[in-house]
């Protein structure tokens, strides 16, 4: 019987990205939400928590990175 390693192989790429994704922005929101917190309260943890998740969505995925600097 052949052995089917392709198929196995993109599903567990395709799972560690969306592991390394959410724990990218996750971490991002959770800094910008501490730091904002600790300079300008609440207001400053809301937004620096959004901020924080788009960068980490944008460093979840370097060729969404690169086309913006291109």
């Amino acid at each position: 019987m052949a052995e089917q390693t392709g198929p196995s192989k993109s599903r567990w790429q395709h799972f560690l990205g969306i592991i390394w994704a959410s724990t990218v922005m996750l971490t991002a929101s959770a800094i910008g939400a501490y730091v904002g917190w600790q300079t300008h309260g609440i207001g400053g943890a809301i937004g620096l928590g959004v901020a924080g998740l788009i960068v980490g969505g944008l460093l979840s995925n370097p060729s969404i990175l690169l086309q913006l600097f291109t």
